[in-house]
């Protein structure tokens, strides 16, 4: 991500995951937001904030995914590709896998390395682009409830996780793109010379999404 990118999503929702992650009674965060609002960034963002603090960060993509053990291969793969692969021992799993892990065993992996690693987060990019995301949403779900110490970040298209909307234990913050005020005040920040007329007709263009902005 563009360092100049990092405005174009407003600091109270990063703010407001980043409490989220420290609630002991959630599992984690569920962003939801059409095409454009921010959901790649906003996590983008949190990974490097998460970092920051000195908490292991892995991305997984959820993109193409059908079944429970094709993301439980996603989780193992982000972790292998990860600075803390040595830590977690996923490689002879992954070498055996033949495409598939059982959630179960990928559970029990990740607790075995909660000693090794301190407040853990998954980003899950991408809900909305598995196969099935229902029941993509049901094996995330029971993968956090099988991990004690693990926090989930899950980012979705509104419409593709509502069984993961459902969950007392996610906590859901919807992403509705920029009101206008704050789009035009990101255009006279990053192009002071553009004369106001420009600046009220691409803010009109744009309609509140920060891609097009």
């Amino acid at each position: 991500m563009d360092r100049e990118d990092l405005h174009l999503v407003p600091r109270r929702e990063l703010a407001a995951i980043l409490d989220y992650l420290k609630d002991p009674a959630l599992r984690g965060v569920l962003v939801l937001g059409e095409p454009g609002t921010g959901k790649t960034t906003l996590l983008a963002m949190a990974a490097q904030k998460l970092l920051s603090q000195g908490r292991p960060v892995f991305g997984v993509p959820l993109g193409s995914v059908r079944y429970p053990g094709d993301l439980g291969v996603r989780v193992l793969n982000a972790i292998a590709a990860s600075p803390y692969k040595d830590a977690v021992d996923v490689e002879r799993t992954l070498r055996s896998s033949h495409g598939d892990v059982p959630l179960t065993e990928t559970a029990a992996i990740l607790n075995r390395a909660s000693a090794r690693l301190p407040s853990p987060v998954l980003l899950m990019d991408a809900l909305d682009e598995s196969v099935f995301p229902s029941r993509v949403a049901s094996a995330i779900e029971q993968l956090s409830l099988e991990l004690d110490d693990w926090k989930f970040v899950v980012a979705s298209r509104l419409g593709a996780a509502e069984e993961l909307r459902r969950l007392r234990s996610f906590s859901v913050l919807e992403l509705r793109g920029l009101a206008s005020a704050d789009a035009a005040d990101i255009l006279r920040a990053s192009a002071p010379s553009l004369p106001a007329d420009i600046v009220a007709r691409i803010t009109e263009f744009a309609g509140g999404n920060p891609v097009l902005l």
